[in-house]
């Protein structure tokens, strides 16, 4: 129920902003109409800006019905990794930059990445990361250059997707302790304690490793197996 409600909050604040920007425009055309000022280059302009945001809004509520999916019976399919982040960054994309963090994409560019996955389930391993991480750096007082790197790598056997914050780390004796169940280090009701939990029990169903790395920063990787080329062919 708590990820449920994180996730209603979170795209309520998605929603919000591009609604804004639709109100603002349409509220611009009526007065225009009013006055009988019907300038084509203007009506053109705004027209647009409405049609480019219902297409962001139909992208999240897009993704969420992917996320509403009953996923217990689904079996591994071949998944493009761009498009689990993509439809991970639905529902947080918004959030992070009115926060004023800056979200950094690298993925590899000789060839796209894929993954033998069940989609929703590895975009929700994503977003509790993102949402970690952000959780992280907005109550932090001491930083001032936010942001959250997302990069996906691959070598000849597996597939590495990893989440890297600015944040300042996580101290030694929380490294032991961050993935037992229930554990959190967030006051209140920010948290459960589950995520990273039942994030590493989702990898390790995906045949893969779910870890943090030991570097100065946060950054948490997800290592699951490159597809056989058989696998590939079909992608082709």
């Amino acid at each position: 129920m708590a990820s449920l409600g994180e996730m209603a909050a979170g795209l309520a604040h998605e929603i919000n902003n591009p609604l804004t920007i639709i109100q603002g425009f349409s509220e611009r055309l009526l007065k225009m109409s009013e006055r009988e000022e019907l300038d084509a280059p203007r009506i053109e302009r705004y027209s647009e800006k409405i049609y480019n945001t219902t297409k962001r809004i139909n992208t999240m509520i897009q993704g969420l019905k992917v996320f509403s999916k009953n996923n217990k019976e689904v079996d591994l399919k071949l998944s493009k990794v761009s498009d689990i982040i993509e439809d991970t960054l639905s529902f947080c994309r918004e959030k992070l930059k009115s926060s004023g963090i800056d979200l950094h994409i690298i993925c590899d560019e000789k060839e796209e990445v894929y993954i033998m996955a069940r989609p929703v389930e590895i975009s929700q391993v994503i977003l509790n990361l993102l949402n970690n991480a952000f959780d992280e750096l907005q109550g932090s007082d001491e930083l001032i250059h936010c942001w959250i790197k997302i990069e996906t790598k691959q070598d000849e056997h597996f597939v590495y997707i990893s989440v890297e914050d600015s944040g300042l780390g996580i101290s030694d004796e929380l490294k032991e302790k961050i993935f037992d169940p229930f554990f959190t280090t967030k006051e209140g009701s920010h948290g459960t304690g589950l995520g990273l939990s039942i994030s590493s029990t989702i990898v390790k169903k995906h045949g893969g490793q779910f870890y943090l790395d030991n570097s100065v920063t946060t950054e948490f990787i997800i290592k699951l197996p490159r597809p056989k080329s058989d696998e590939l062919k079909a992608a082709a």
